[in-house]
């Protein structure tokens, strides 16, 4: 999201980050980049970490869904890439689990929180491909991927 989430004080989310995952955090940052959730980098004198925060209500599919199922959900999605990543994929960048072993922390019955190892990575958004390197290295990993669905099978549920 570019625009900073309002509801939700940096204080809140530096006291889940310690208290869940026990990190100690000197500085947070907001990070306008991407869509879905929001960021911040999260600093320490040796450590970077990204870190998000998504609102379950924005997650709701109808008006019948609920937030728990909206939580259900994205827990389910970020065990199914700490699982990828696990599992041998290092180019997935799974979250780190909270010291309980937890993908993702509640910072209130509306927010959520997960932190991943900081990656220093292009976000430019393109769409399309500089050559066909890069194309068919696309294909590699999906196909990667696909060999991995042992690895997801608890994890990763099916979707209609």
């Amino acid at each position: 999201m570019f625009s900073r989430l309002e509801a939700i004080d940096d204080a809140d989310i530096l006291a889940t980050i310690g208290r869940r995952w026990d990190i100690a955090v000197d500085r947070l940052d907001y990070a306008p980049v991407g869509f879905g959730s929001y960021h911040w980098i999260a600093h320490n004198e040796s450590n970077r970490w990204f870190v998000t925060v998504d609102d379950l209500d924005m997650r709701l599919l109808s008006e019948r869904d609920d937030r728990t199922s909206a939580r259900e959900r994205l827990r389910s999605a970020l065990t199914t890439a700490r699982a990828l990543h696990s599992s041998g994929l290092r180019w997935i960048v799974g979250p780190i689990p909270t010291t309980a072993g937890h993908v993702i922390e509640s910072i209130s019955d509306r927010f959520v929180c997960a932190i991943y190892p900081f990656v220093a990575g292009d976000t430019s958004g393109a769409v399309e491909y500089r050559s066909s390197r890069e194309r068919c290295a696309v294909i590699e990993r999906l196909v990667e991927l696909h060999d991995c669905t042992d690895a997801v099978d608890s994890t990763a549920p099916d979707d209609d």
